[in-house]
């Protein structure tokens, strides 16, 4: 009787070796397609925010949602929630999320909880007083709310302040943009975080952050989309990105 016949020590290693080359080959294509696909998705999520932001400036004499107040956020991925209920009436709240972002989805679920409980008490919602919460999102907006208007003011000497936009029917609408991509760091070459502004917030005694950049491999960044205010978007390449702003407190970068 013939013995069968199995597999030799050799031809088992070939076996694995042919795999683990094809894994090599294959993976790194998989991973640019996937991140491609974010891309697409980020892409069209700026898209619907345009829209939004049209459909509610048409409807308020060419106004962008507007919020009184220094408290209504400083950090530009900030969103404050009287603003925010406006833009959701027009748009659904994950277009407000990156798909590339590592902490989207949890800022997601907990938008409007985390402006209430990580906001100081001073800074909650409150419509007759023209105040608001915030909640964050993994966008840069650059709509003239809360301390924005005020962002080249002497008690707030910000870098980049002319950039913040209030009306729809401004100029040179193909070359302002209103919402890119979060890609920022804090003055070095790590976009990967940025650590959180307060080391532990008053009402929950935890951090939220470090924050992360939306596109990005490993600390490097990759690049960005950016909205535009005639309701265009375009990807760029980091290497054709550069800092526009440049907030005071801690030296924190952003870039589009």
């Amino acid at each position: 009787m013939d013995k069968k016949k199995g597999f030799t020590l050799i031809e088992l290693l070939v076996v694995i070796a042919i795999i683990a080359l094809l894994l090599a080959v294959i993976l790194p294509s998989l991973r640019k397609a996937k991140e491609m696909a974010k891309r697409v998705v980020c892409s069209s999520n700026l898209h619907q925010l345009g829209l939004a932001m049209h459909g509610y400036a048409n409807e308020n004499d060419e106004r962008f949602p507007a919020v009184a107040g220094n408290a209504a956020g400083s950090w530009l991925h900030d969103v404050p929630v009287l603003a925010g209920n406006e833009i959701i009436n027009y748009a659904q709240l994950d277009v407000m999320f990156c798909p590339a972002n590592r902490q989207g989805k949890d800022f997601m679920e907990e938008f409007y909880a985390v402006y209430v409980q990580y906001a100081d008490e001073n800074d909650r919602p409150d419509p007759d007083k023209g105040l608001a919460g915030w909640g964050m999102t993994d966008y840069t907006w650059l709509f003239k709310w809360g301390y924005r208007a005020q962002a080249q003011s002497d008690e707030i000497p910000y870098n980049g302040g002319d950039i913040f936009i209030e009306k729809s029917t401004e100029r040179n609408q193909s070359q302002k943009p209103v919402v890119a991509d979060l890609m920022w760091t804090q003055g070095n070459d790590d976009f990967s975080a940025v650590d959180d502004p307060y080391p532990v917030y008053q009402r929950s005694g935890q951090r939220v952050g470090p924050f992360p950049s939306n596109h990005v491999d490993g600390e490097k960044p990759i690049g960005g989309n950016a909205l535009y205010l005639d309701g265009h978007s375009d990807w760029k390449k980091f290497s054709e990105m550069y800092n526009h702003y440049t907030a005071g407190h801690r030296n924190v970068q952003h870039w589009w």
